[in-house]
């Protein structure tokens, strides 16, 4: 594009909420000078665009950056009350991201990631919500993960070739989201939530990318995203094998220890027993009055699950770095830090220290 940088700078601004006068303020030029920095008819000086990156809160590489993503189709979820500003703040964490992992991927000679397309993993005609629990089903036998609990989630879903990206705002009304970047699936999830409500999150973002525009008309894709996760994450044989075909009651601690063995909340557990038919709709409704009663709907007691690590984007990293694929520099500027701060982070220093 021949302004990048205008597009970037617009970009940045408004994922601040600044408006041109505002920018303008803080930077010490006039409103008219940021809007011509914008539309590219002038460029600004260095010590302009020194105030204009610390304005920002962003580096300099950021706004000369030539990876520029596209992103897709957003799938936020429906009841996502985000206004316009916070949907700016993580269009652009997204975008950023987003920018500097497809910069590195191309700096390898051979694509480290082959990105899973879909429509070729052929699923069960999908007539009701007892298929999606077959759907579940069929994606964990797929990806040879049988029955049992599945641990580093986010790890398992890069291995298959869906990118996944840890929103770095904290943002209460956000949760998940599915795109499509250069017809490659990414899902992004907020790294602030509590481990279980994470899991569930990349789970039912799992579900819009392999259930989109294979549900009936009349199936709500939202239900349907939900019932995926819970059977995905805790799968219909596993759910009878902790807890039997029929229990006529259950005791919270046996919810809390499947809790931490399947890194669902006991809300959730307990929506997967009524699913199983393990206990009645009756009983169900009962538990849910209990959780509330508790004071457990918002905080569930016990410590908290911790959320998932994402360990593709450095190991992909140091990976090139020492195979010589990119600099020094170019790993500090990808990892938007010193290079002083990765000489620590690479454990050099503390090498050389003990020679």
């Amino acid at each position: 594009m021949d302004n990048l940088f205008g597009i970037r700078l617009n970009q940045a601004r408004l994922a601040a909420g600044f408006s041109f006068r505002t920018l303008a303020q803080k930077v010490g030029v006039s409103a008219t000078a940021i809007q011509k920095y914008e539309t590219g008819r002038i460029f600004p000086s260095s010590d302009v665009l020194m105030e204009i990156a610390n304005s920002l809160q962003i580096s300099l590489e950021h706004l000369f950056r030539s990876q520029n993503v596209s992103l897709g189709e957003i799938k936020f979820r429906k009841k996502a009350a985000l206004g316009v500003k916070a949907f700016k703040a993580i269009e652009f964490n997204i975008r950023d991201q987003l920018e500097r992992r497809l910069e590195l991927e191309h700096c390898y000679p051979i694509p480290p990631i082959s990105p899973l397309n879909p429509n070729e993993v052929p699923l069960i005609k999908i007539n009701s919500l007892e298929d999606i629990e077959k759907v579940a089903l069929q994606i964990r036998e797929d990806w040879k993960l049988g029955f049992s609990p599945i641990h580093d989630l986010i790890d398992v879903m890069e291995n298959q070739g869906i990118r996944v990206i840890r929103l770095e705002i904290e943002e209460k009304n956000f949760d998940g989201l599915f795109a499509f970047v250069h017809e490659e699936p990414l899902i992004v999830i907020s790294k602030y939530w509590p481990g279980d409500r994470q899991r569930f999150n990349l789970a039912h973002e799992l579900g819009h990318f392999f259930l989109h525009d294979k549900i009936p008309a009349d199936m709500d894709e939202e239900k349907a995203c939900h019932r995926f996760a819970g059977a995905f994450l805790f799968p219909k044989p596993s759910v009878i094998q902790e807890f039997g075909e029929k229990r006529g009651a259950v005791e919270w601690k046996e919810l809390s220890l499947a809790k931490y063995k399947y890194g669902l909340s006991m809300a959730a557990i307990s929506y997967r027993l009524k699913e199983a038919q393990v206990i009645s709709e009756s009983y169900f409704q009962f538990l849910r009055r209990d959780l509330i009663h508790r004071g457990w709907r918002k905080k569930e007691p016990d410590p908290q699950l911790p959320p998932d690590e994402a360990h593709i984007f450095e190991q992909m990293l140091f990976h090139a770095l020492g195979e010589s694929y990119i600099s020094e520099s170019k790993a500090a500027e990808l990892l938007n830090i010193s290079l002083d701060q990765l000489r620590v982070f690479r454990m050099i220093d503390e090498y050389k220290q003990r020679q």
